[in-house]
């Protein structure tokens, strides 16, 4: 087994492999052009070495954003493999994109393309030859049971035994059963909730599995992750299918599904470049929505009386206070009477303008300037409103976990739901979607998002 001794191995690994990969195809090329009688000479290795250094500084962020560097142990190899051709796919999007800008690029584009195919082939091949080098996550999970669940429980005993060197049981906290019935199960009881900070202190625990889904449970493990970080993973009983299933971590412990909820495994390096796609991605989209902005502000003026945009007090991440501004979809005062309270199908306080922006999502397109500001995110939670959170709280266990993350413009539960589904449905999707993060799954979310629009699902 081959482990690496420096962070920057796998990086230099793969710009080793991306050269030569460039270089063969500088020398496949011309044996081509020349079986084929192709007039055009593509140019050598030499002339094109400053623009692979460009590529280069392109490829290993983008390698980043797709987890590369972190494999989770659950990825196939043909996932790996879509990766990391995705990854690449890209590189070369963000080339012939700067050859409309720049002619002298476009001779070079017969060897990046190949090039790319080569790359893909030898950076897969290294990772699954040598999965330790390349930073693959392996580790054995040392699980805290919370909640005793006897069918559950025994399934999970089994599946330690069965895999002894990739999962062991530490013990259990219940708050409801004691003495006899942990003695039966041959499993020990580590206490109640109330125990769970002595617990983390003396006990090398970094996966928590949540069989019964009591508030208070909930609740005392989230006051505890930000005091130890060495929790990595928390996983329900699964209960509900989802529609993206083939891109959530699913750990299935013989008959019992569970749903990874949290995980504080995600790449620094990644989150970095999130940062910069989101921020990105929302100075594009100000800039192609700008005639939305233009437009919108004379059609509601002659709809109905008031201002043109409307902001309202949300909660984001850490439950930070923060005004989120929308496209004013409702008659003024509209909760004047009534206080808070949520939108219903067919509201009557929506105007005529209102419904359709509604209908087209366009009442939310200002909330670029929210992304721009570094209030919300692209994808993620919807930012919830003071007044309901606290409700939402204190009657739904692991509500907390969705002020984890920065809220965004759409986010699983939108495109899987609507405006009238559940809380606790929509809470789901969430918390699905935040311990499952990844490039592939905001790929999903955002194309399901443009279906949602022009097909007007929702309302």
């Amino acid at each position: 087994m081959i482990k690496r001794r420096y962070w920057f191995t796998p990086i230099v690994l793969d710009a080793l492999g991306y050269t030569l990969a460039f270089l063969i195809s500088c020398q496949i090329l011309p044996i081509l052009e020349r079986a084929f009688a192709t007039a055009y000479q593509s140019p050598g290795f030499l002339e094109l070495t400053p623009i692979l250094g460009v590529c280069l500084l392109i490829l290993i962020p983008v390698l980043f954003l797709f987890d590369v560097y972190a494999i989770p142990k659950h990825w196939s190899g043909l996932r790996i493999l879509r990766a990391i051709a995705m990854a690449h796919v890209l590189v070369v999007v963000c080339y012939i994109t700067l050859t409309l800008f720049s002619a002298t690029l476009i001779p070079a584009r017969k060897a990046f393309v190949v090039s790319a195919v080569i790359s893909t082939l030898f950076l897969w091949y290294g990772r699954l030859l040598y999965p330790e080098l390349f930073g693959r996550v392996d580790r054995k999970r040392r699980a805290l049971v919370v909640g005793a669940h006897t069918f559950a429980l025994r399934a999970l005993q089994r599946f330690a035994r069965d895999h002894a060197d990739e999962f062991e049981i530490i013990g259990v906290i219940d708050d409801f059963r004691s003495g006899q019935y942990f003695d039966n199960l041959g499993i020990e009881h580590c206490g109640v909730s109330k125990n769970l900070r002595t617990v983390f202190k003396t006990r090398p625990v970094d996966t928590l599995i949540v069989l019964m889904d009591q508030s208070q449970y909930a609740d005392r493990i989230i006051e505890l992750l930000d005091d130890y970080p060495t929790i990595k993973e928390i996983y329900v009983r699964a209960q509900v299918p989802l529609v993206v299933a083939q891109d959530i971590d699913l750990l299935f412990v013989q008959e019992v599904p569970l749903l990874k909820v949290y995980s504080s495994d995600q790449n620094p390096i990644s989150h970095w470049l999130r940062f910069a796609l989101d921020r990105a991605t929302a100075a594009a989209g100000f800039v192609v929505l700008s005639p939305i902005f233009l437009i919108m502000p004379i059609i509601i003026k002659l709809d109905s009386r008031g201002p043109v945009f409307y902001r309202q007090l949300r909660l984001g991440q850490r439950n930070k206070p923060f005004w989120i501004y929308k496209f004013r979809s409702m008659v003024v005062d509209a909760e004047a009477k009534s206080g808070a309270v949520l939108a219903q199908k067919n509201d009557p306080r929506v105007t005529r303008v209102g419904r359709i922006m509604r209908m087209l999502r366009i009442d939310e397109v200002p909330q670029i300037l929210n992304v721009l500001r570094g209030d919300m995110s692209i994808i993620g939670p919807r930012p919830e409103r003071p007044e309901f959170q606290n409700i939402y709280r204190e009657t739904i266990p692991w509500y907390s976990l969705r002020t984890l993350h920065k809220p965004g413009i759409t986010g699983l539960a939108q495109v899987t739901g609507d405006y009238h589904t559940s809380t606790q449905r929509k809470l789901l999707y969430d918390v699905t979607y935040l311990a499952n993060m990844g490039v592939f799954l905001d790929m999903r979310i955002m194309a399901a998002t443009v279906l949602t629009v022009l097909t007007k699902r929702g309302h």
